[in-house]
């Protein structure tokens, strides 16, 4: 070890101490400049042990969304598709004479214009009226329509049946939406689809009063 004066300062033979910001050139180091990391691998784990996969998220998704956001970002993309793609298409369906209880209409009465509004819905017929899924609920027109005016009507194959509809919150609409599979074996099934497509949902019964 250099010997120091007797003052106590180093003498010219000490080593000078490394300057502010400097990193000893025998301390082992990673990073820029410096040989890589040899366990890439172990980092990625531990990343993921610590945050999960919003470890890899970038800053702008770095604060997780909430339910209601999520609901509400559904909301949006499901009724681009539906008026884009949905609509459409079930009305060209209809006038080929193609026409499905998975794809069949509504038509409500719009609560600011008073005009007719249709959508296309799943329906499950019965005897006396049909059950529906108000897939985003309040959110809807269609769920604001019924909610100021119960008059509505329904296609069912190639005949238009009118009935008055209500919201059912309090219903069981997981179990309602099992009951819409063709067969039980494929309730599970039937209700992922209708979950991939809801974010508020609510069990809508239509009983006909043109008996």
């Amino acid at each position: 070890m250099p010997a120091a004066s007797r003052s106590g300062q180093p003498t010219l033979h000490d080593p000078l101490p490394p300057a502010s910001g400097q990193v000893p050139a025998n301390r082992n180091t990673k990073g820029a400049g410096h040989d890589p990391d040899p366990s890439p691998w172990l980092t990625v784990v531990t990343m993921l042990r610590r945050n999960g996969f919003d470890a890899f998220r970038g800053k702008r998704s770095a604060t997780p969304r909430s339910a209601a956001d999520r609901a509400d970002r559904k909301f949006r993309t499901e009724r681009a598709v539906g008026h884009y793609v949905m609509n459409p298409t079930i009305r060209a369906l209809g006038k080929i004479g193609v026409r499905t209880t998975f794809a069949t209409e509504i038509e409500t009465i719009g609560r600011k214009s008073g005009e007719p509004r249709r959508v296309p819905v799943s329906m499950l017929f019965d005897a006396d009226g049909a059950w529906a899924i108000c897939q985003h609920g309040l959110r809807s027109g269609w769920g604001l329509n019924i909610s100021a005016n119960p008059n509505v009507r329904v296609r069912r194959g190639g005949r238009w049946r009118t009935g008055t509809a209500v919201l059912l919150p309090d219903d069981d609409v997981v179990a309602r939406t099992r009951a819409f599979a063709p067969h039980p074996a494929l309730a599970r099934f039937t209700r992922g689809v209708f979950a991939t497509l809801e974010s508020d949902p609510v069990t809508v019964r239509i009983t006909f009063t043109d008996r």
